[in-house]
């Protein structure tokens, strides 16, 4: 760890503080027990650090409740990068773009719109620690019902996470429709792609009929595979399914840089796509796989949204449990498989049960493929 870190988590923690006593306020907990989404007129969704996993995972929840209360207004705040997605796959009214670290004069501008459709009677946050941009944009709202995660605040009436303990985050929503009286039964994930795009990144494929998808680099730094355990992937794949492509999935700068550090750019069943993906292709191209080995949650929830076999990587230092959190949902394909050491990291866990547990998917992923040679 660097020694910087406790003293930037030390001013993180003291600029939380003080936000938090400049914009939180008292929430009425007795609002929750008249709750009922057929009574509300206008829900706001704050997704400003929102990324392609949060989008999948609330997408049934989503789907769900407009079909319930066509009514209500839906509006999100979110980043420029999933707006695409609220706006074409999602039935939401009015769709804000939002800069991670939004100013007070953009944040004036998104509340004056928010405002604008009718009072916001209901505010869904989905962030652990509330930060400026939600605290700020909750004390101008200031919402009759804010269901999130942030225990710490006083505006937060309906705790979804001190609800639905060690459950996986669609039963945090299954729960608030429930709660607010509506059917808590989720859809599958929406899948973020049209036919043609499918069919699009399918030729890009040519005639690879088999292609396992692997994504060996999370969002954070710190979860990553080691070279040496993406190389001998590389082989095992190559040994199990002589026939099959692997595709690695994540940020080309990143992987182009494996690939000469590794020398597997030498090897022809080796793949990186052609280029960037925006997220809609990368949902289209995750559906053309045969099967997906990630240690991202994200691409773990698209393969999940298109019923691909999946391996998922997971860490279990952390007190959220991301193997539960975050896990594997809404996926009737097999195998289904979550990997995990006690205690452990992803940079940490042995090489020898991981590597064994890798080929043991595969190995079961054999006659699935041969019973099903032209799948996707």
């Amino acid at each position: 760890m660097s020694k910087a870190r406790p003293l930037h988590d030390a001013i993180a923690n003291t600029k939380l503080k003080l936000y938090r006593r400049l914009y939180d306020y008292e929430a009425n907990p007795a609002l929750v027990q008249s709750f009922d989404f057929h009574k509300l007129q206008h829900l706001v969704l704050l997704k400003f650090d929102g990324k392609l996993g949060d989008t999948e995972v609330i997408s049934g929840f989503l789907t769900t409740l407009k079909q319930q209360c066509p009514h209500l207004m839906l509006s999100v705040v979110c980043s420029a990068v999933t707006a695409e997605l609220y706006e074409r796959y999602l039935p939401c009214d009015q769709v804000l773009c939002s800069p991670k670290k939004p100013n007070k004069h953009t944040l004036n501008k998104i509340i004056a719109q928010l405002k604008a459709q009718g009072p916001c009677d209901a505010v869904l946050t989905t962030e652990w620690f509330c930060r400026l941009r939600e605290l700020y944009t909750l004390k101008k709202l200031h919402p009759s019902l804010h269901a999130g995660l942030d225990g710490k605040l006083k505006s937060l009436n309906f705790n979804l996470a001190r609800r639905n303990p060690h459950a996986h985050v669609t039963a945090f929503f299954a729960d608030l429709l429930k709660a607010g009286s509506l059917n808590p039964a989720l859809p599958p994930y929406v899948r973020f792609y049209t036919e043609d795009e499918r069919l699009r990144m399918k030729a890009c494929l040519e005639d690879k009929t088999q292609v396992i998808g692997l994504c060996p680099y999370g969002a954070a730094h710190a979860r990553s595979l080691s070279d040496e355990a993406i190389v001998q992937i590389c082989a095992q794949t190559e040994e199990i399914l002589p026939q099959a492509h692997l595709l690695l999935l994540g940020l080309p700068d990143k992987l182009k840089a494996l690939l000469q550090r590794t020398h597997l750019d030498t090897h022809e069943r080796v793949l990186l796509p052609e280029q960037p993906l925006r997220l809609t292709k990368l949902c289209a191209l995750t559906s053309c796989l045969s099967a997906l080995i990630s240690v991202d949650t994200a691409n773990l929830h698209l393969g999940c949204a298109a019923q691909l076999p999946v391996l998922g990587i997971f860490p279990d230092d952390r007190r959220d449990d991301p193997k539960v959190l975050w896990g594997l949902a809404y996926n009737e394909a097999k195998p289904q498989v979550t990997y995990y050491e006690p205690g452990l990291p992803i940079e940490s866990l042995s090489m020898e049960p991981l590597l064994q547990a890798v080929k043991e998917f595969l190995r079961e992923l054999t006659g699935e493929l041969a019973s099903q040679p032209e799948a996707n």
